[in-house]
């Protein structure tokens, strides 16, 4: 199975984004894929000519099924088929990173996609889409992304109590309430304000 190769994005936008991934199928090629939880979220972005075809699945059911979409962390282990020709543009956010960059209630995303005009709205979406397909080079690709998360790169940090609270769920390995743990570790946050950056119930 071939592997996507990986891309450092910006220097400024580490602590958002892990790296970038670029996926290329040849015309007439196929081959299955399967993607194991990475406690990571992501844009997917297929650019494909009239062949090309891309099927995504979890637990049986369709994950995506449009080009461009958002996704969240999963639980499971994404799988399906591409044929080409696919070129798949991948971003890896830290689940914080994602909601730095976007400020998205990350609950809505997990083991679940979202139509990227859909996420970002239709403006900056197409805006996004238009360039990438200008633009025929990875290199030049990678270049696009990171002009566009810089932009939306917040100037203050905020989220330091939730590495906090992302550093206790981790010590207790998910055994944690957010009514009698998490509060405890963030006296800022309201239980709804915290339950929407790690998607969890009290």
């Amino acid at each position: 199975m071939k592997k996507p190769s990986n891309y450092l994005p910006d220097p400024a936008l580490q602590e958002c984004i892990a790296s970038y991934g670029v996926l290329e199928i040849p015309e007439g090629m196929q081959q299955p894929y399967f993607s194991p939880p990475l406690a990571l979220c992501g844009f997917i972005i297929n650019l494909l000519n009239r062949k090309g075809r891309l099927v995504s699945r979890i637990d049986g059911r369709d994950f995506f099924t449009t080009p461009a979409v958002a996704t969240g962390q999963v639980t499971s282990p994404v799988y399906g088929e591409i044929r080409g020709y696919v070129k798949s543009i991948m971003v890896f956010f830290y689940p914080l990173g994602m909601f730095r960059l976007f400020g998205n209630n990350m609950a809505e995303l997990t083991n679940a996609s979202k139509p990227l005009p859909d996420f970002l709205g239709r403006d900056k979406a197409e805006h996004l889409l238009s360039a990438l397909k200008e633009k025929q080079e990875t290199e030049q690709q990678v270049e696009v992304l990171n002009t566009f998360f810089l932009e939306r790169l917040p100037h203050e940090r905020t989220t330091g109590c939730m590495e906090k609270v992302l550093e206790f769920i981790h010590e207790n390995n998910g055994n944690v309430s957010v009514r009698k743990g998490i509060l405890k570790k963030c006296w800022g946050f309201r239980q709804r304000s915290t339950a929407k950056f790690i998607s969890l119930k009290a």
